[in-house]
């Protein structure tokens, strides 16, 4: 506390300070409980919106949920927050036609779906916390004892720590543009992490889809996955608005190839599937669409001084479970071991 006067007080906050790369669950999870913790979280994310793969989009009166397909609980802590969540009315549960291996990895948990879209968790996660978007990060430096971190506008956020959730090639090509070297180690095990694409498909039809009343088909093939209905999940309002999702192969084969060539692909695919004609359609490409080679680990301490930490859905098993425990582990750990006292 600085008095100038004895009329007049000015205060500095002396909070910890934390520079969080990424809005998705993992970036959102890490600055929320940092937040609560007594610290001072500031996420940077270059999308226009809050929640990453956890993505909604509205278009011609219709909405597309075209990124995670629902939600699950394997873990304690994470059903406790499924049940928060569920109390709030920001998901339910919902009983889609899952595939044999689906049916595996969710076990005996229940099957929840964004209400009134897959954008509520995040979109009430970031309630409150400051969060700047449409930031667009560069490089990352270490500058000072701190992290400085650059946009493409020439923006500047400086912080005692720095948590990373965006995908580990994206993190680790930040790292190297401001010359910030790993641990040999540690870089070997990052540039294992594999990810497969996803190509996602949103289509507008003239009519109701004619998918089973559940609101979803597990395919797993190739080139479609699964389709979803999101009138009959409650997310659309009127009927017609489907979400398609390409199997791993077509994903990578086609990423980067003409979006009309994709989107026909997968039209002729499901076109026995629906009863319905197309109005219009969006391509969206997920060129990190999941992790299929993760790190054992719930998060990485990559360097102690300044701390960096990586968090993400790269860690555990993959999934948006995985990405939620690591942002929460990431900020306890940050906050135990080096702002024990806050």
């Amino acid at each position: 506390m600085y008095i100038l006067s004895t009329s007049t007080v000015f205060t500095m906050d002396i909070r910890p300070t934390c520079t969080i790369i990424g809005a998705g669950i993992a970036g959102l999870l890490t600055a929320d409980t940092l937040t609560r913790h007594g610290c001072k979280a500031t996420i940077l994310e270059r999308a226009r919106h809050v929640g990453g793969r956890m993505a909604t989009r509205h278009a011609g009166g219709q909405s597309f949920d075209f990124g995670t397909r629902y939600l699950f609980g394997r873990s304690a802590r994470f059903r406790t927050l499924l049940n928060t969540w569920h109390r709030a009315g920001l998901i339910a549960v919902w009983q889609p036609d899952l595939s044999e291996a689906e049916l595996r990895r969710v076990h005996d948990s229940p099957v929840y779906m964004g209400i009134p879209e897959m954008m509520s968790v995040p979109k009430s996660l970031a309630a409150g916390l400051t969060i700047h978007l449409l930031k667009h990060v560069t490089a990352v430096r270490i500058a000072n004892g701190a992290w400085s971190v650059e946009t493409e506008c020439g923006h500047f956020y400086m912080s005692q720590a720095l948590v990373m959730t965006s995908p580990i090639p994206e993190s680790l090509a930040l790292l190297e543009a401001g010359r910030v070297a790993l641990p040999t180690q540690l870089l070997t095990e990052l540039r294992a992490v594999e990810y497969a694409s996803c190509l996602a498909l949103m289509v507008h039809l003239d009519g109701p889809s004619g998918l089973p009343s559940g609101g979803a088909l597990a395919l797993d093939g190739d080139p479609l996955s699964w389709i979803a209905d999101h009138h009959l999940k409650g997310v659309s309002a009127h009927p017609g608005a489907v979400t398609m999702y390409a199997g791993p192969e077509f994903s990578k084969q086609m990423l980067h190839a003409p979006a009309e060539a994709v989107t026909q692909a997968m039209l002729r695919a499901a076109r026995p599937l629906l009863q319905a004609s197309v109005v219009s359609t969006q391509l969206h490409r997920w060129q990190y669409g999941h992790p299929v080679r993760t790190l054992q680990t719930s998060f990485m301490a990559a360097l102690d001084d300044p701390p960096l930490i990586l968090a993400g859905d790269a860690f555990g098993t993959g999934d948006c479970e995985s990405a939620a425990l690591s942002g929460i582990e990431a900020a306890d750990y940050l906050h135990s071991t080096y702002c024990p006292s806050s």
